[in-house]
């Protein structure tokens, strides 16, 4: 019983850490593309 809880512990951090992993992509991405809209808009002006 005690290996299926550390197994499920380990779920769990695996979860908690590709969701972080995944956040952080999706903030670098928007970050991205407001600097390409930024560049747009300075280049339009």
């Amino acid at each position: 019983m005690e290996n299926l809880n550390l197994s499920m512990e380990g779920m769990r951090q695996a979860i908690n850490d590709s969701q972080t992993i995944i956040a952080s992509a999706v903030e670098q991405r928007i970050e991205t593309e407001m600097n390409v809209l930024r560049l747009h808009a300075s280049l339009v002006t």
